[in-house]
């Protein structure tokens, strides 16, 4: 195997399942620390995201120093051009930056394809469409800024947004917008629409939402994705019905014969007219003088 130069250290790398693999010391010397023992302690620090494939301890023997080490076998840290990559992500030295798109470049030439970075950390601008998301929302419900991103650090178990993966922004985004979505849903209980009335909301809640997300892209300089071919009344009728499923709903005819549906109120019961006596002999006695009422009225009429 080629050693590696980075700069002016020389790599002797290990070959490990195939795969090219440097040691803690020289990684050490590349980034920019006098021994491996900070290449220890970022490790031990991080050891969580280190994989099996990113990190391994081996046995080497040891280079000849005196005729009392001569032969002896030694236990050594070594790191995957990846999990090199990752333990330059937690250095915070003058030449790690380099030393990361080094790595990549070497990877590039391993695979012969771009390296994606394993839980590269996500930068400003990467996070750019989370802030915009999160301002608007705060804008529209009147949430308060810091609670909204107290959300996102527990949401991701992470202690700051910076610590929010490449991969993990367009998750926290979706996030957002979920979130968003079912707090600007109408407060008002269902049983006061009618079923078409109800559906007419709903229909108008989701292409305010499909407006909001457009703006967001063309803020961001983005160019607006073409509208996939799908039939927009069968989506809105899907959504509708997955809101409804659990709710229990009454028909009923108005004057003219026209069916009218109804939401039934999860703390309504339905009873037949000829159950009603027997129904008011469980209610509560602070309930009977409405119930009495009520009943004076219809013999009224």
């Amino acid at each position: 195997m080629n050693n590696l130069t980075f700069n002016d250290v020389n790599f002797n790398p290990v070959e490990q399942n195939g795969q090219i693999w440097l040691t803690s010391k020289e990684i050490a010397k590349a980034l920019g620390y006098k021994n491996s023992t900070s290449i220890n302690k970022l490790y031990n620090a991080n050891a969580d995201e280190f994989s099996d494939n990113l990190s391994q301890v081996i046995e080497t023997t040891v280079s000849v120093v005196s005729s009392k080490t001569k032969g002896l076998r030694a236990k050594i840290r070594i790191f995957s051009l990846r999990g090199c990559h990752l333990l330059a992500m937690f250095a915070r030295t003058d030449i790690a930056k380099q030393f990361r798109k080094w790595v990549l470049d070497i990877l590039d030439k391993e695979v012969g394809a771009p390296a994606q970075a394993p839980n590269q950390l996500s930068t400003t601008v990467d996070r750019k469409p989370l802030v915009d998301a999160v301002n608007m929302h705060c804008k529209k419900s009147g949430a308060i800024y810091s609670d909204i991103w107290k959300m996102v650090h527990q949401r991701f178990n992470v202690d700051d947004v910076e610590c929010l993966t490449v991969e993990q922004v367009p998750q926290a985004v979706e996030y957002i917008h979920s979130y968003s979505l079912k707090a600007t849903m109408p407060a008002t209980p269902i049983s006061s629409f009618t079923h078409n009335q109800y559906i007419m909301n709903v229909k108008g809640e989701i292409m305010d939402y499909v407006d909001m997300l457009r703006k967001i892209v063309v803020a961001g300089g983005n160019t607006l994705p073409k509208y996939p071919e799908f039939d927009t009344e069968e989506i809105c009728q899907a959504f509708i019905v997955s809101m409804i499923r659990h709710n229990r709903m009454m028909l009923n005819f108005d004057h003219n014969g026209k069916p009218v549906v109804g939401f039934i109120p999860d703390e309504h019961a339905v009873v037949s007219s000829e159950s009603i006596a027997s129904v008011v002999q469980f209610a509560d006695k602070k309930q009977l003088p409405s119930i009495i009422n009520e009943a004076v009225k219809r013999l009224g009429q």
